[in-house]
């Protein structure tokens, strides 16, 4: 008799990420938000046969890769296979330029995963002859993050080259066991702090879709478009700001929060407002965990933190350090019923983002990254080089403004996502070049 595959309930961000994509008038861009692409060049050829075998031990080491989703009465439940169910994929195509390659492997990155059905992740290789090899290591965000999409591709790469890999992985059922415990961990303690931090509502900013008269749409019924815009610090600029965060004994998250209310008070006279973020791997017990672990944070920017950028920087980043404290609370997840109150007293909690570079952070501490004269996007093994490709944007947008921080060799790179409907893109190089005076601002 065939044992029954273990079953798990999904997390409070899986379930609402399965929800979306099981709606019925789910569209290509949200499927595509929910796919997490590493692209990766190798030079010369790589053996097939020891990818096969690298993507398949992968699997076997890491049970999360091998999770499925049931949908139940009381909600969405995981289910753990006993064997990998994912194949590499062969794609044997002819010598073209390297522009001509990002097209040839785009249509592969528009997945259409069956959630009920494993495997949710594939790896595509891309034969292009004497041109060498792309890699694409594709993962559902239902069962991985960005930090555990990379925490798998240091194993596959470390398999495929047959490195020692010092860590243990987490199983999921441990993670499931932590999880449920880190959430009934004084609810009522948790619900009061952070009742005491967002309530009373702050008012909307007279803002993007607001400023022009349109409707907000909600996150969970429709997608936005979203296009960027990159800011580059330089490296001069980067190091002043990283010297000042480690001397003031704050971080570079905390003054990003704190450059972002000093502009919106300036642009729209916003005294108060939300922003929220994700955190994944602020308990060292997750450090190796493959699979999805994100809380959401709302935070609270107040002019009444001081006028200086030294005092809202201290002030944010007192704050979010007490955040992640009393994290995770449903509450303000995924509508939770605090967000719902938030929202139904005319506040906004999810009308902006700033992303927390956690898996920035990863990628630069990577083992082959500290060798001699690697770059984190250029590695080299032996003869073989890998060189990891930057993809076009395809996703959706879930809020109106989102602010990602990237570390690159020439300095921190600013790129600011706009919903298009909200923001036109010289509003947004305006408030750009507003946000960079007050990142540079030293009081």
């Amino acid at each position: 008799m065939t044992a029954r595959p273990a079953l798990f309930p999904a997390s409070d961000i899986q379930s609402y990420i399965c929800d979306l994509l099981d709606a019925p008038d789910c569209g290509l861009t949200h499927h595509t938000l929910f796919n997490i692409t590493v692209a990766i060049r190798i030079t010369p050829c790589v053996d097939l046969r020891r990818l096969e075998r690298a993507f398949h031990r992968l699997q076997q080491r890491h049970d999360v890769l091998r999770t499925r989703f049931r949908r139940d009465t009381d909600g969405w439940k995981v289910q753990i296979l006993d064997k990998p169910r994912a194949k590499m994929c062969l794609h044997k195509l002819h010598e073209m330029s390297d522009h001509d390659q990002i097209q040839a492997l785009l249509p592969l990155t528009q997945e259409r995963y069956n959630l009920t059905s494993a495997p949710l992740l594939r790896l595509d290789l891309l034969r292009f002859g004497a041109a060498g090899d792309i890699a694409l290591f594709q993962i559902s965000h239902t069962i991985s993050d960005g930090y555990g999409a990379i925490v798998a591709y240091e194993d596959l790469s470390k398999l495929l080259w047959n490195l020692p890999i010092l860590h243990k992985p987490m199983s999921f059922r441990d993670y499931s066991a932590l999880n449920h415990s880190q959430n009934k961990s004084q609810p009522q303690q948790r619900r009061a702090y952070w009742e005491n931090l967002l309530l009373p509502v702050a008012e909307t900013p007279n803002f993007g879709r607001k400023a022009k008269g349109l409707p907000e749409i909600p996150d969970t019924e429709s997608s936005r478009t979203g296009a960027g815009y990159t800011l580059k610090l330089g490296a001069e600029t980067s190091n002043n700001l990283l010297a000042e965060v480690q001397n003031s004994a704050t971080t570079v998250f905390a003054r990003l929060s704190a450059a972002f209310q000093q502009t919106m008070q300036q642009y729209c006279d916003a005294e108060d407002l939300y922003f929220f973020s994700l955190i994944g791997r602020h308990d060292a017990r997750l450090a190796n965990f493959a699979g999805m672990h994100v809380s959401h944070l709302t935070n609270r920017c107040s002019r009444e933190f001081g006028r200086t950028m030294s005092a809202q920087t201290r002030a944010m980043h007192k704050q979010i350090q007490s955040n992640i404290a009393h994290a995770p609370y449903r509450g303000i997840g995924p509508n939770g019923d605090l967000l719902r109150k938030i929202r139904d007293r005319g506040g906004n909690a999810r009308q902006f983002r700033i992303h927390m570079t956690q898996s920035e952070a990863r990628k630069a501490a990577g083992n082959g990254r500290r060798a001699a004269g690697n770059k984190p996007d250029n590695l080299i093994f032996g003869r073989y080089r890998f060189q990891e490709l930057q993809l076009p944007s395809q996703a959706a947008l879930l809020n109106e403004l989102t602010i990602l921080d990237k570390r690159t060799p020439d300095g921190i790179e600013l790129t600011f996502v706009r919903d298009t409907g909200a923001l036109g893109e010289q509003e947004v190089a305006d408030l750009a070049a507003l946000y960079l005076e007050n990142l540079q601002r030293t009081d």
